[in-house]
């Protein structure tokens, strides 16, 4: 409608006027003929005026045409003008007639004629102007639904355009996001998980892992204690650190500053005997119950006597001294006094002694003896954020292994006693869990769990016991590199499976027919036919003429003959006919048909969350947390990456921990640290969920 050109309806209304005039002076002219003849006849110049008549006859008629050429596509119109060509045609006559002599005759017929065709004319003008009105009616109804058709479109492209504006303003401002957006966002846990599990890993990664979650909780005001079981010191770049945003640093690597560490004169009786008692019954994890109660009597007997100055060395000495190998001291400035030596000495009855006391306190003696010096030059305490105490491999595994157990039961019996802040404002991180037993394992979960007191395991193996542990209670787990098979399945198993839709059978069909046919026909055909006529005539003939002569009115008798003749004929006709015919014939026909099938049948089965070669293909910082929704859904996946670096980059989320976390959750809890659309950092803010994982990454935002 919008693009209607009222034009044409004005082009088309031309060619009716055109054609109006023609028709006009085709009548005109054919009137003034038929006017001029009659004129001639009266005045007695019928020839000259006939000529002239004839001449403009013939000129209206090529008028007349030539409007017809011109307008070959109003038929209506010149159906209508037919009485002025009738007009034309019949004048002509009317002028003939004149020619001939007919005289006033022929007159009347040019008048009778010409009335005729100029009422012709005259019908055909008026059916013209009244169409001529119709149209210009039709081509204002056409302009004002075109101007209609306009107002429509202009009303619409102005709200095109305004909606396009707004579209652009918004994209524009979605490009600003998204150039503004940051790729590494932080992981936070659907729900306060009370242990974080870390399976698998390099040292490089652990070291990340370390000091990207404790940084954290570090500068969120918390309180951390790392326990590096691992002789690798994996703490170390976490103390650097931490001098910087923390403040001063506690460090102990033990066994060389087993002497600096204040954990034996902080303990009470009922402390100290139940840790030195567990750390000889782990070494032995088959020992009876009641090898157990004598080894925590011989412990208890010893403490009482020493009285509130009881401390590991203290007891040492005091076994050393029932097993007399202790020299009696010679003033009160070492160890033991000589009224606590000569109580110890006294503890025991040579009864008593024979009958096992001896040999107990023997294995006690060889099994703490690692203990000697702990806790006699302690450090002054101090009020570190941070305290890591690491086993470095200068010391025997007998005395590390000691060492290790004393400090996780020490650490244990803290928790019992509420020794930690709690509400997550304190953190104990253990690397190298996997040397601890699953009864320690659990026991410092619960009571870590029960205090609020944050918990990070890191198994660098991935055993049995430990995969019996992992996960357990409200904890998430966080798997590292794996790159033994064994373990990498292990993990997979444990990370869970889910329904997927796999092909489990193809069948395809392909066959080929071919059919082949043919015939052969052959016939004759013979056949006799035969025909006679017979047929007879006769003729007759007789001719009598006379010639009488004269005159019109009577004969005149000069003269005649007369004659006759007969004629007979008699015709037989016989024919006869023999035709034969021989047909052959041979058909050969082939059918070729190809038939080809194909069917697959999907099966429901269940697959594994994350494949195993995707664990054993992880970068060394990278990690998978997996974390039970609680809903009876499929595990929560996310990949991650704990790189500390990733906090340096301009594209990571700038938020860290700040001071409202101090009070809430710390990492552990509800953030466990940076997590990235494609990995993850540990830091704490929005979720990143994925439904799949891959070793190069994961989708989610």
């Amino acid at each position: 409608e919008a693009s209607f050109d009222p034009s044409l309806l004005e082009a088309d209304a031309g060619e009716r006027k055109l054609v109006l005039r023609n028709a006009l002076t085709t009548s005109y002219a054919t009137l003034a003929a038929a006017v001029a003849a009659v004129v001639g006849s009266l005045v007695g110049g019928g020839a000259i005026i006939a000529a002239i008549a004839a001449v403009l006859c013939g000129l209206a008629t090529a008028a007349w045409l030539v409007a017809l050429s011109r307008t070959p596509s109003s038929r209506r119109l010149h159906l209508m003008s037919l009485p002025a060509v009738a007009g034309i045609g019949l004048l002509g006559g009317a002028t003939a007639g004149g020619l001939s002599g007919l005289g006033p005759v022929g007159a009347v017929g040019g008048i009778a004629l010409g009335a005729i065709a100029f009422k012709g004319a005259r019908r055909s003008a008026a059916h013209l102007r009244g169409e001529d009105r119709a149209v210009s009616d039709r081509v204002a109804n056409q302009i004002l639904h075109v101007e209609e058709a306009s107002r429509r479109h202009v009303l619409m492209h102005s709200q095109n355009v305004q909606k396009h504006e707004i579209s652009k303003v918004k994209y524009e401002s979605q490009v600003e996001q998204w150039k503004e957006s940051k790729t590494w966002y932080p992981i936070r846990t659907n729900r306060g998980a009370s242990r974080l599990d870390v399976v698998g890993g390099t040292p490089v990664g652990w070291s990340a892992m370390l000091l990207t979650t404790c940084g954290d909780l570090l500068d969120a005001g918390g309180r951390v204690t790392v326990i590096d079981l691992t002789e690798l010191a994996i703490g170390h770049e976490l103390v650097d650190v931490a001098k910087a945003i923390a403040g001063p640093v506690e460090m102990y690597s033990l066994p060389d500053d087993i002497a600096a560490i204040d954990l034996g004169e902080s303990l009470d009786h009922a402390a100290l005997i139940d840790i030195l008692t567990n750390v000889v019954h782990d070494a032995d994890a088959n020992a009876k119950r009641e090898e157990w109660a004598a080894n925590s009597a011989i412990i208890e007997r010893i403490v009482d006597t020493l009285g509130h100055r009881a401390t590991p060395a203290r007891v040492i000495a005091g076994l050393r001294v029932i097993l007399r190998e202790e020299d009696p001291p010679r003033d009160d400035s070492g160890l033991l006094t000589f009224d606590e030596y000569e109580r110890l000495g006294s503890l025991y009855g040579d009864k008593v002694r024979s009958a096992g006391v001896d040999s107990r306190a023997l294995a006690l003696l060889n099994q703490l003896q690692g203990l000697s010096k702990l806790g006699t030059q302690p450090r002054e305490v101090s009020d570190a954020r941070l305290r890591v105490l690491s086993l470095n491999p200068t010391g025997t595994d007998l005395q590390n292994a000691v060492l290790g157990d004393f400090m996780v039961h020490a650490c244990i019996r803290q928790l019992r006693t509420g020794g930690f802040d709690t509400d997550w404002k304190s953190s104990i991180v253990v690397v190298g869990a996997e040397r601890l037993s699953v009864r320690n394992l659990e026991q410092i979960s619960r009571y870590a769990d029960r205090q609020g007191v944050g918990l990070v395991l890191m198994f660098s193996k991935f055993s049995d016991e430990v995969n019996n542990f992992v996960g357990s209670g409200d904890s998430a787990v966080a798997f590292m590199r794996m790159g033994n098979a064994k373990e990498a399945k292990m993990a997979s198993e444990q990370i869970g499976t889910t329904w997927k839709f796999v092909m489990s059978q193809l069948t395809e069909n392909v066959s080929t027919s071919i059919t082949d046919t043919s015939g052969t026909s052959y016939g004759v055909t013979d056949g006799t036919n035969s025909s006679s006529s017979w047929g007879s005539s006769d003729n007759f003939s007789s001719s009598d003429n006379t010639n009488l002569g004269g005159g019109v009115v009577a004969p005149s008798p000069q003269g005649g003959s007369k004659g006759s003749s007969d004629s007979f004929g008699t015709s037989k006709n016989f024919s006869t006919g023999i035709s034969v015919s021989t047909n052959w014939g041979e058909n050969t026909s082939r059918a070729i048909g190809d038939t080809t099938g194909e069917s697959r049948t999907l099966q429901r089965s269940r697959e594994n969350l994350v494949e195993i070669h995707e664990l054993q293909q992880l970068p060394k910082t990278a990690f998978i947390l997996v974390e039970m929704t609680g809903e009876g859904d499929a595990p929560r996946v996310v990949l991650g990456d704990a790189n500390p670096a990733i906090h340096l980059l301009p594209d990571a989320a700038p938020e860290a921990v700040g001071s409202p976390r101090a009070s809430v959750a710390p990492p552990a809890a509800n953030a466990l640290g940076t997590g990235a659309v494609n990995s993850g950092v540990w830091l704490p803010v929005t979720d990143v969920v994925t439904d799949n994982v891959t070793g190069e990454g994961s989708s989610g935002n």
